[in-house]
């Protein structure tokens, strides 16, 4: 099986406030906050990169859930480059990443199925936010390896994106770019390798998935078993919830959830527009991100994956009915930035344009973990059981920023958790007080558990 990627564009106008970062493709407008309407999309598409491996050609959106495509008029509301903060001093303040911290002392490991990376492109990045190039290692899987150069608007788009989200937002991390085959056994083996490499990383990062029945059972298996191992051994993975909204790109009329993102061993990271001042980092707003189905945050309810403990609390609301008991795990737990109409300023084979996706969430959110790792001298492992534990029904708890407008296709949402952006976006400083001490380690089942 390939697996493909999620991410975007470069876009140009610059309004009062700068919408930070972004994913995935489309081109079509997308629904609104509102079922059965949909809000204009941008007009200057200029660089769209797709790393649909499997699928390069995007289902029409008229089969997929979230109603016709809108006819009206194309407007655009993106940034050029030059108008966007650098990542550093905007994001860290938007989501309040804990003063004195950087991720010194911890690992960062992120796992790609193609593409590469050089060096020029991080010597010359990484200067322009002013910080010094972070440590960054390639580790070949199964005798794959880093090959940069050759797809731009593709797998490389994809690898330098996941390097310089996450060396900016945690700068004196170490970064592990583990290079496989885009097959199950190549995935796998880099997620097993990463986990079990010396020292344990605080994250490992990971941008590529499908729906969950593009996956055999045993392949998801597998997979959710390596994950175990490594929430076990102190390491959060985290993993981009999709950007083809609810359908997922699957056209059959229904709801898809993203795996591995399903995976209950891992933190499913969805997206949001945002509209904030790069200069201040005062918020304007922040709602689901939904440009079209073929551009919105994935989140949906698994078919593969019973509802976890710590979800089993939770109902989820839909624009057709009224809110229903989780019948599944829920998709996504957490979110950040993801519009692609405008996003994170990176550099790929020479050149500098903007990008973003939940491809860009993942790695935003290893970097914070990064940098709680690195104060606190420990990984955290699995962490929704104590995320969900003090956020009933209707909240979000300490450390997070609900969103409460939006959809993605079928999905509203809602106060507290909704399958649009989980639990909400970070406040890193009181995420910190939450998990600063050691976090108990979960218990794999053993023979007989049912």
């Amino acid at each position: 099986m390939n697996t493909e990627a999620n991410h975007s564009r470069q876009v140009r106008q610059s309004p009062a406030f700068v919408p930070l970062p972004g994913s995935e493709r489309g081109t079509e407008p997308g629904p609104s906050a509102t079922p059965g309407l949909r809000a204009p999309a941008p007009d200057d598409q200029e660089i769209e990169i797709n790393i649909y491996l499997r699928r390069r050609q995007p289902v029409p959106e008229r089969l997929l859930p979230g109603g016709p495509p809108y006819g009206g008029p194309e407007t655009g509301h993106g940034a050029d480059p030059a108008d966007i903060e650098l990542v550093t001093r905007t994001l860290t303040r938007i989501y309040d990443f804990p003063a004195g911290t950087d991720g010194n002392g911890s690992v960062i490991a992120i796992i790609e199925l193609g593409g590469g990376y050089g060096m020029a492109d991080l010597q010359a990045y990484f200067p322009s936010l002013g910080i010094l190039v972070p440590k960054v290692t390639s580790i070949g899987v199964d005798g794959a390896k880093n090959v940069p150069g050759a797809d731009p608007q593709g797998a490389d788009g994809e690898v330098l994106l996941d390097i310089e989200v996450a060396g900016a937002l945690a700068p004196k991390a170490e970064i592990k770019v583990y290079f496989a085959s885009n097959t199950d056994a190549g995935f796998i083996d880099a997620v097993a390798k990463a986990a079990h490499d010396s020292p344990t990383p605080a994250a490992i990062s990971i941008s590529w998935g499908q729906a969950e029945d593009q996956w055999t059972e045993q392949a998801r298996t597998q997979m959710d078993e390596a994950f175990i191992d490594a929430t076990l051994l102190g390491a959060t993975v985290t993993a981009a919830a999709g950007d083809n909204g609810s359908a997922d790109n699957v056209p059959d009329g229904k709801n898809h959830a993203d795996f591995p993102a399903s995976s209950p061993h891992a933190q499913a990271c969805g997206g949001t527009s945002l509209l904030a001042d790069p200069h201040s980092g005062r918020v304007a707003s922040e709602t689901v991100w939904n440009d079209s189905t073929h551009s919105a945050t994935g989140g949906a309810v698994s078919d593969a994956f019973d509802v976890p403990a710590w979800q089993g609390h939770l109902s989820v609301a839909t624009g057709t009915a009224p809110a229903t008991a989780l019948a599944g795990r829920g998709v996504p737990d957490v979110a950040a930035v993801a519009d692609p109409r405008t996003g994170y300023k990176v550099r790929i084979d020479g050149s500098d344009m903007v990008i973003g996706g939940t491809s860009a969430v993942a790695p935003l959110w290893a970097a914070l973990l990064a940098r709680l790792s690195g104060a606190s001298g420990h990984g955290s492992g699995l962490l929704q059981p104590a995320l969900y534990a003090s956020a009933p029904a209707g909240t979000t708890g300490a450390g997070f920023r609900d969103i409460v407008t939006g959809n993605n296709g079928t999905y509203l949402a809602t106060a507290g958790w909704d399958a649009c952006t989980g639990l909400g976006v970070p406040v890193g400083t009181a995420l910190a007080g939450r998990i600063r001490g050691p976090v108990p380690a979960i218990t794999a089942p053993g023979p007989d558990a049912p």
